[in-house]
């Protein structure tokens, strides 16, 4: 929502552009940190409920494993999405009114956000861990704060390098995100 309205500034082509990238990016986190986010809820819920709240040795390895998943999986496909991102670009959509411009304008943005996928990805989990918890007004908070941090960069970027810097802003985000989440987790 903040980037679309900042996007429609930029001129023509640029809210597709960033649209199509960040659905790309939005598959890797879909498949993979989802998946995993989702798979360790139960087992995370169910482990801090037998404690009484507390984070024991077992809800410890289960966090860091899904943790390690997720690094491991998301680092590849990042670097994927940044090294193939005009040959996805162009495979995908360069045809029809898809011009050479457009593709390479796209690819630009995917590799922008393809820095944005390890990020992302531990927020799936680390959103998991947070409801286990029953901490989910924290996981907001922090969703709250991105937003602002989000608005405020993308102001300064956009006029500096225009949409790429929208792209770039969104990685930075979401990887704040992760990391203020990461933190807070292990205190």
């Amino acid at each position: 929502f903040v980037n679309t309205n900042f996007a429609t500034g930029l001129g023509e082509g640029v809210v597709t552009w960033l649209n199509y990238s960040f659905r790309l990016l939005q598959l890797p986190v879909g498949v993979f940190g989802v998946a995993i986010g989702v798979a360790v809820l139960p087992p995370l819920t169910r482990e801090i409920k037998k404690g009484d709240g507390t984070i024991n040795d077992l809800v410890s390895s289960t966090f860091m494993s899904s943790i390690e998943a997720v690094l491991w999986i998301m680092a590849s496909c990042s670097l994927f999405l940044y090294l193939e991102s005009t040959n996805i670009i162009s495979l995908l959509f360069g045809y029809g009114k898809f011009s050479l411009e457009d593709v390479m304008a796209t690819s630009r943005a995917l590799k922008c956000f393809s820095f944005a996928a390890v990020g992302y990805g531990l927020i799936k989990v680390m959103t998991s861990f947070y409801y286990a918890l029953d901490k989910t007004k924290f996981a907001m908070y922090v969703s709250v704060l991105s937003i602002f941090v989000n608005f405020i960069s993308n102001y300064y970027l956009s006029q500096k390098i225009g949409y790429v810097g929208l792209a770039l802003t969104s990685s930075l985000t979401l990887s704040l995100n992760a990391f203020i989440l990461f933190v807070i987790a292990l205190s």
